[in-house]
């Protein structure tokens, strides 16, 4: 059985002991230390330690912003609300800063205004990544990964820094989710 991101055999199993009946397991890998500024990844992933879920993402304290770069659901586990509850971590680890996305598949130009009009955070495309994440590793940094509770979406704001604009996409999201686009 391969071990999730981050854990050794051994951390593995004792999660596994201590959560008999759990189906899923979030895993949190945080910036390294030496580069704060650096990727930090949420894998959602099952018992047998498959990731069906990520969320990739940086956030610079220096200068108060947050790029939110990739994000990944199986089909098998689309509409689901694991997107939108991974985006809502990652905001939660970035309150105050002003967000942003990187270019997006054509699920993500339905999905990001969507999330955006529930989370109250102004999510443009493009904007947002500083010097300092430029300069940060890449995609495949090594790091210790730690187990985390599925975080629960919130109807009201969760770290409001603009409001979104009015138009189709302030419909709201659970209107989008229940659509299924």
């Amino acid at each position: 059985m391969p071990t999730p991101h981050g854990l050794d055999t051994e951390q593995w199993d004792q999660v596994l002991l201590q959560q008999p009946d759990a189906e899923e397991f979030w895993i949190y890998k945080p910036a390294p230390g030496r580069a704060p500024a650096a990727f930090q990844r949420l894998f959602v992933v099952d018992r047998e330690g498959r990731d069906f879920a990520r969320l990739e993402w940086k956030v610079c304290a220096a200068c108060r912003c947050g790029l939110l770069c990739k994000v990944r659901v199986n089909a098998s586990h689309v509409r689901r609300g694991y997107a939108s509850r991974m985006v809502v971590r990652a905001l939660a680890g970035g309150e105050g800063c002003a967000w942003a996305t990187t270019k997006q598949s054509d699920d993500g130009r339905g999905f990001w205004p969507a999330i955006s009009a529930v989370t109250g955070v102004a999510l443009p495309v493009g904007e947002g990544q500083c010097e300092h994440m430029a300069r940060s590793l890449e995609p495949g940094e090594r790091g210790l990964g730690r187990v985390e509770a599925a975080p629960q979406l919130r109807a009201e704001p969760v770290a409001a820094v603009a409001a979104p604009a009015a138009g189709p996409a302030s419909s709201g999201f659970r209107a989008w989710f229940r659509r299924g686009r």
